[in-house]
């Protein structure tokens, strides 16, 4: 089992829903479960304190017990950032790609600087290794994304 590290999110996520309001993207949401108001209103609603852990290059601030062999969808909340969603419209987590300057960089911020010493390590890591892709390699799609479901491990 991975050990979790309690952080104290509030700031990351007044943040994060206030540069969501803020988007006019408001078309990009038509295609999820879920509209924005509704994810903003959660990320608001959040406990204050998070549970957060690593595992690889994806950090996991959990807002709630989520039981293992749980599903939940993966919305996209902001670049490298993504809300674990679970079937009643509950946010339980939020995935953060430590791979993603933007999402490092929100998550340093947010947190106050308090990352766990795992977490900023595998990010310095990926810093150097993230510089050597080329993200324009992928061309983009005009097919809607499938769902994303993933389960809680």
């Amino acid at each position: 089992a991975v050990e979790a590290t309690t952080v104290d999110a509030r700031e990351f996520l007044a943040r994060l829903a206030a540069d969501m309001e803020a988007r006019e993207d408001d078309e990009d949401w038509e295609m999820e479960d879920w509209p924005k108001h509704h994810i903003v209103s959660e990320l608001r609603g959040l406990p204050a304190n998070a549970a957060m852990t690593q595992v690889g290059l994806r950090a996991y601030l959990r807002f709630t017990h989520v039981a293992p062999g749980t599903a939940y969808e993966a919305i996209d909340l902001a670049k490298g950032l993504e809300a674990g969603v679970l079937d009643d419209g509950t946010v339980a987590i939020i995935e953060a790609d430590l791979g993603e300057m933007s999402a490092l960089r929100r998550l340093q911020e947010g947190l106050m600087g308090v990352l766990p010493q795992a977490v900023a390590l595998a990010a310095d890591g990926a810093r150097s290794a993230t510089s050597q892709v080329l993200q324009e390699s992928q061309a983009p799609s005009e097919a809607p994304a499938p769902k994303r479901r993933r389960v809680w491990q």
